[in-house]
């Protein structure tokens, strides 16, 4: 047990070494072409009471942002110069970071719940290092925050193939709006939900809970 905390807690260090190495490149120029759309619409409303989100994806990264903002704008110096453009860019990337972390983290109880300890901590150590993940995490976008929701349903839905609890179905079902109101593409995981719901009450289980956990 305690080996098994240790080399999470390795993973989780791993983890937040790979995504903030690196987190200021092309400062103070743009680099990738999406980060604008949730920094901007954040930043804007501030000064003007304004918010639009448009119509590419749903807002929820955006809405993270404007509540972070508020103590950025509180702490920072809040000037227009490249130095605090950097700088605020530099700060909403590092929501990407934190999204990313806790993505790590979860791997390890979805892991556990899915096949045993051995195999979440393989997860959570696969994803620390693995190149997309974490080149991700770099990003001022929604992809990491729709990855941890996605996860976080994927959880609960495997509590629902344990014990037809109510509180799986609620976090399942919280999480997957979570996941389609950060990204359209997130809503896709109601299916494993919906699967889950199924096996529970089906005649066939147990094949297919074998199916479900990756072991026909």
């Amino acid at each position: 047990m305690t080996y098994r905390r240790g080399l999470l807690i390795i993973s989780l260090c791993l983890a937040f070494f790979l995504r903030v190495w690196g987190l200021e490149f092309g400062l103070p120029y743009e680099f990738h072409p999406d980060e604008h759309q949730y920094i901007g619409p954040a930043l804007a409303w501030h000064p003007t009471g304004m918010l639009q989100t448009g119509t590419v994806n749903p807002p929820l990264f955006i809405y993270v942002l404007l509540a972070a903002y508020q103590g950025w704008h509180w702490l920072s110096s809040n000037e227009d110069s490249v130095t605090w453009v950097s700088a605020t860019v530099t700060f909403t990337r590092l929501w990407g970071v934190a999204f990313g972390l806790l993505t790590v983290a979860l791997a390890f109880p979805t892991g556990r719940r899915l096949s045993d300890a051995k195999t979440g901590l393989l997860a959570s150590i696969l994803l620390a290092g693995l190149f997309l993940p974490a080149r991700e995490s770099h990003f001022a976008v929604n992809d990491t925050a729709t990855t941890f929701f996605i996860l976080l349903a994927i959880y609960f839905s495997l509590g629902i193939l344990r014990r037809r609890a109510w509180h799986y179905y609620l976090g399942a079902g919280m999480a997957t709006g979570l996941a389609a109101a950060t990204k359209l593409t997130g809503g896709a995981v109601l299916v494993p939900l919906l699967l889950a719901h199924w096996l529970t009450y089906s005649g066939q289980r147990p094949a297919l809970h074998r199916l479900y956990r990756g072991r026909a």
